[in-house]
């Protein structure tokens, strides 16, 4: 590991690392929250960077640098087999920081592909089997959304969100994260009851081979099953139509 002038990267020198943030900053922005700017390096097709707007966060009195943290979540998960973006680097500067990842072409979410009707059988699978191996292993997966999900050009599902990562045993914590992904696809779109019950019985089912079983699956099931509908209502309040189109802002009314 590189940590030379605030870099942590496997085999990244600082000066390509620096060049991939300078050029970024004239790049197209693939996705931007309040925090977080996700931006496509314009001089490299293959290279992403996530640039975080408080990239220090104070957290009891300690500073927290986002883009190292999601850069080793991102490493431990990929040597689960999660199938994931490469990280690339970390670099901090400042109270700014910044994750370099693989982009993941053609860039087209799960919500997306699955409407296109891409046959996604085996890979869905395999993203049941992965994320019960990263909460057999202690992990969970926060952020799971169609949106962070990207469907490769081999029909591959790749995780490329790692912010959400985080160290947890918890079966309640793992019940939401299926809970997440599930309501990224509300009732009437592409995902049907009868296939959210075959990932969560392919997910149980993998964690019972990993040796690390769901204690009451049953239970996990209805928890997972009432957090989904419980954000479903949470974003409807927060002004938000949830529907067969997917989960979108409420156009106001004049």
């Amino acid at each position: 590991m590189n940590r030379r002038n605030g870099l942590l990267a496997d085999g990244i020198p600082f000066e390509t690392a620096a060049r991939a943030v300078r050029e970024s900053e004239g790049g197209r922005i693939l996705k931007r929250t309040a925090s977080k700017a996700v931006l496509l390096v314009p001089g490299d097709p293959f290279l992403v960077v996530s640039r975080y707007e408080r990239g220090v966060a104070s957290r009891f009195g300690l500073g927290v640098d986002r883009a190292r943290r999601a850069f080793r979540a991102a490493q431990a998960i990929r040597r689960l087999g999660v199938p994931a973006a490469h990280p690339l680097f970390a670099l901090r500067q400042g109270r700014r920081s910044w994750l370099g990842t693989s982009f993941v072409g053609p860039g087209r979410d799960l919500d997306a592909a699955l409407r296109a009707r891409a046959d996604l059988g085996a890979s869905l699978r395999e993203l049941a089997e992965s994320i019960a191996r990263a909460h057999a292993a202690g992990w969970r997966l926060r952020d799971l959304r169609a949106e962070n999900l990207l469907v490769d050009a081999e029909g591959r599902v790749r995780l490329v969100d790692f912010d959400g990562v985080s160290p947890s045993r918890a079966p309640a914590r793992h019940a939401r994260d299926l809970a997440r992904l599930s309501a990224s696809f509300p009732p009437g779109g592409p995902v049907s009851n009868g296939l959210r019950l075959r990932f969560l019985v392919r997910y149980l089912r993998a964690r019972r081979a990993l040796g690390r079983p769901v204690r009451r699956p049953r239970s996990f099931a209805r928890r997972a099953a009432a957090r989904t509908q419980a954000l479903w209502n949470l974003w409807r309040r927060r002004g938000f139509d949830v529907g067969p189109q997917g989960v979108r802002l409420r156009p106001s009314v004049p």
